[in-house]
């Protein structure tokens, strides 16, 4: 009769280290705002670096159509060589160049 009480005493006590167990791994793990902060913030990074490759885009574009133009009206001497190394610079700046393939 001295094992049945022995017995819960130790199940009860095994009992309590498993919920002591869980309770501490829960505080080391990342909780779900967490990844949602995260996600959030790679989201908005991707999303200003797309805002600034096409402002970089429409700024190739707007050099590129002047130099087409100055090359069309063979304008002043050296307009298609000014507009040409113009957008010369624009294209050496641009972001996805600077991109690893």
């Amino acid at each position: 009769m001295a094992t049945a009480p022995s017995t819960a005493i130790l199940t009860a006590a095994l009992a309590g280290r498993v919920a002591e167990a869980r309770l501490s791994e829960r505080e080391r793990t990342l909780d779900l705002d967490d990844d949602f902060d995260d996600v959030a913030a790679r989201l908005q990074a991707l999303k200003q670096r797309y805002v600034y490759d096409e402002r970089h885009d429409d700024m190739l574009t707007r050099h590129a159509a002047l130099a087409v133009v100055a090359w069309r009206e063979g304008g002043a001497p050296g307009a298609v060589d000014d507009a040409m190394a113009e957008l010369a610079e624009c294209l050496a700046g641009h972001p996805e160049l600077e991109e690893p393939y």
